[in-house]
């Protein structure tokens, strides 16, 4: 998900389509949406960790 941010990535992108000298405005839209995957994906590992026990076993522990 980090990867949609990064500068190299963004630069790439702007030059290859008609958007040269906008990479500030397309790195605001893509960091919107990678913050909002990041908390989407907390979303799951919470759930993962609370509610679905089985599916993310605790490393470490003895049973």
């Amino acid at each position: 998900m980090s990867k949609m941010v990064s500068p190299q990535n963004i630069a790439t992108g702007v030059a290859v389509t008609n958007l040269r000298g906008r990479e500030g405005t397309c790195l605001v839209r893509t960091f919107l949406h990678s913050l909002i995957l990041a908390l989407m994906l907390s979303a799951v590992v919470a759930a993962q960790r609370e509610l679905f026990h089985w599916m993310a076993p605790i490393v470490g522990s003895a049973k």
